[in-house]
């Protein structure tokens, strides 16, 4: 009787101390990928907006709109980001998903007041024109430090949610392998460790 309840308890114990580890660490993994995924999505944003802000500039200051605004509408459509160029006074000038003249005042979205104070302004809300949560990164465009305007790339909130529910999967796949394998391993080390103890058990018995 010494062996079953033995060997159950010990390895009850070592499952216990595995899966809680197991858990702490799949966390502790899951949100530094999100975290890094986070931070790989501003990233890139804000280099597709340095690229936006060096084709921009010559537009608002010449005040160009229809071809630049197809131009956008094409670089958008290739590269999957929205882009939007907006005038100082918050007068949209092109946008890579609508039509310039159909959008309204830009100078109090909550990206572009942030760029207008340091730059470079962020911001996750509801999209009224697409109907949808957004991702939206501002830069303002300066020449000779005076501000001409401002460029703003956006990623649908829904994009990067995915990306984040695939990390989430990956990693509970990986971690649920790995505690069925330390378990395995676990059951065979409390196997090899309460033998011995059965065989003593039956000769002092005897």
């Amino acid at each position: 009787m010494l062996r079953p309840r033995f060997l159950w308890k010990l390895y009850a114990g070592y499952a216990a101390l595995t899966l809680l580890f197991m858990a702490v660490v799949g966390i502790f993994v899951a949100r530094w990928l999100i975290q890094d995924a986070r931070r790989q999505t501003h990233a890139v944003l804000l280099a597709n907006a340095i690229l936006l802000r060096d084709i921009a500039t010559p537009a608002l200051e010449n005040n160009a709109s229809s071809p630049f605004n197809q131009r956008l509408r094409e670089l958008g459509a290739a590269i999957g980001t929205r882009f939007t160029v907006i005038r100082a006074d918050g007068t949209v000038v092109a946008d890579s998903e609508q039509g310039a003249l159909r959008l309204d005042q830009h100078s109090h979205r909550p990206e572009i007041d942030m760029a207008r104070r340091q730059n470079i302004g962020t911001a996750t809300r509801f999209s009224q024109t697409l109907g949808k949560e957004m991702i939206y990164l501002a830069l303002a465009v300066r020449t000779q430090g005076v501000l001409q305007g401002y460029v703003r790339t956006a990623l649908p909130l829904s994009v990067v949610d995915k990306r984040f529910a695939r990390l989430r999967t990956i990693v509970f796949l990986g971690t649920c392998v790995i505690a069925v394998v330390g378990l395995s391993f676990g059951f065979i080390f409390a196997h090899r460790l309460t033998h011995p103890l059965v065989i003593m058990t039956s000769a002092v018995r005897a």
